[in-house]
């Protein structure tokens, strides 16, 4: 429906980097670095963690959306999460601060 779209097309854009003004080089870094990590997740991970911390929808407003159940939507966002800490800490920091990528 049209309200779905509109949500889809907002994360597609936000996911791109339309509208986030970096603060600093090592902030442009950071993106770009999530930005690629975002595009190795399955589209499920990817649509559902982008509705709900770039869109900031509910878990319920996001399972409604998706036509799922709130406990899906949970998985989902649990295994996109942990994907990305993953290889935001490998791929890009090394040795960095655990408590540090878990706050981005």
């Amino acid at each position: 429906d049209f309200r779905r779209q509109q949500i889809r097309d907002q994360a597609v854009c936000i996911s791109q980097g339309e509208g986030l003004e970096p603060r600093s080089e090592s902030r442009e870094v950071l993106k770009l670095s999530v930005r690629e990590a975002l595009t190795r997740l399955p589209e499920p991970q990817r649509d559902t963690f982008l509705l709900r911390e770039v869109a900031g929808l509910s878990y319920a407003e996001i399972a409604a959306i998706r036509e799922t159940t709130i406990g899906a939507v949970r998985s989902l966002l649990h295994r996109a999460r942990q994907t990305l800490r993953s290889h935001l800490r490998s791929e890009h920091y090394g040795n960095w601060n655990r408590n540090h990528v878990n706050t981005i």
